[in-house]
């Protein structure tokens, strides 16, 4: 099985102009990096400032015995349980309780449910307007596993904290597996 080669290239290097052309139309991942040199205030962006700055939002925080949490193919819903919790009292729950692999705050809109957040994201003048299908944040206490999957949208991806491992799949091999055996690939 080949490696799949992954473009980097630090932030200061990209011409806005020809972010799309070289990047996005490629659909390949790239790695960029650093991104504070350019952005410096997301060296802001941990949990203490999220409590201080959003911490009375409500959001979706799910909740899994086994630490993985996945789509169920048969249901096109998450195998998890869903609590609704203001930010802070999520953040001080991961940060004093032994929560490892069991809470993750998936997906929440940015734009729509963090919107004073969404104002300091400089970074998305990178991507046009027309391509640009939702603004997510992830956040958990780490040891989180998300099933292999395929998202229909480019993704942006900006990891500000601790470490995350990727897999990518050429979407062809990905969709005749899925076929195959009917839903999502094993833990990876």
């Amino acid at each position: 099985m080949n490696s799949l080669i992954v473009k980097e290239i630090k932030l200061k290097d990209i011409e806005i102009s020809n972010f799309y052309k070289n990047f996005l139309r490629e659909q390949s991942p790239v790695l960029i990096t650093d991104i504070y040199e350019k952005f410096p205030e997301l060296k802001n962006w941990d949990m203490e400032y999220l409590a201080k700055k959003v911490g009375d939002k409500l959001i979706k925080v799910n909740t899994s015995n086994s630490g993985v949490f996945a789509l169920n193919p048969k249901t096109g819903k998450q195998d998890a349980t869903p609590l609704h919790m203001r930010v802070k009292d999520y953040i001080n729950t991961i940060n004093t309780e032994s929560t490892e692999g069991k809470m993750y705050a998936q997906q929440i809109s940015i734009l729509n449910t963090l919107p004073e957040l969404g104002k300091e994201l400089k970074i998305m003048k990178y991507i046009p307007n027309h391509h640009l299908k939702s603004v997510n944040i992830w956040f958990g206490s780490g040891g989180n596993t998300s099933l292999l999957h395929y998202d229909p949208a480019n993704n942006f991806f900006l990891q500000l904290l601790g470490e995350k491992k990727c897999g990518y799949v050429v979407l062809s091999i990905f969709l005749v597996y899925t076929l195959i055996h009917g839903g999502q690939m094993d833990v990876i």
